[in-house]
């Protein structure tokens, strides 16, 4: 007898790498768009890959100062952050989505005891204020 769950984690698993490949053929194909780009327009091919460009600067990253440099705070990046954290994403959700649900009641559990702790820590917070509140009262006007 075969159970529905391993086959839709398979399939979820499948259609993930399908993402990734797709995402390694958009990299290329970014490539390939530029440098036609460049020659449709007499210009220069750009030094740097447009696909990276964009999912660095989504991710917060910024140019850095020499030709293949992103900075953020004291970090450095060459732009690898760029093709393997989509890549790695791509690849992994779909099986852990279709995994969260075939444990739905985990799923759920560990959710609601996460909106728990935000909720005690939002009451922590403005306890903290009522009381400092109630020992000057004006200083929060």
């Amino acid at each position: 007898m075969e159970i529905e769950w391993v086959r839709i984690i398979g399939f979820a698993s499948g259609l993930g790498l399908l993402l990734g490949v797709g995402w390694v053929a958009a990299y290329v194909l970014s490539w390939c768009w530029a440098w036609v780009w460049a020659w449709v327009d007499d210009s220069k091919a750009p030094k740097k890959n447009p696909l990276i460009n964009f999912a660095m600067s989504r991710m917060g990253w910024g140019e850095g100062d020499w030709l293949w440099s992103y900075k953020k705070d004291h970090h450095n990046s060459d732009g690898e952050r760029g093709f393997f954290f989509p890549l790695i994403a791509l690849v992994l959700i779909p099986p852990f989505v279709a995994s969260a649900i075939a444990i739905y009641p985990i799923t759920l559990t560990v959710f609601l005891a996460y909106l728990i702790a935000r909720l005690a820590r939002f009451a922590r917070r403005h306890k903290k204020l009522f009381d400092k509140h109630l020992k000057d009262p004006k200083a929060h006007k």
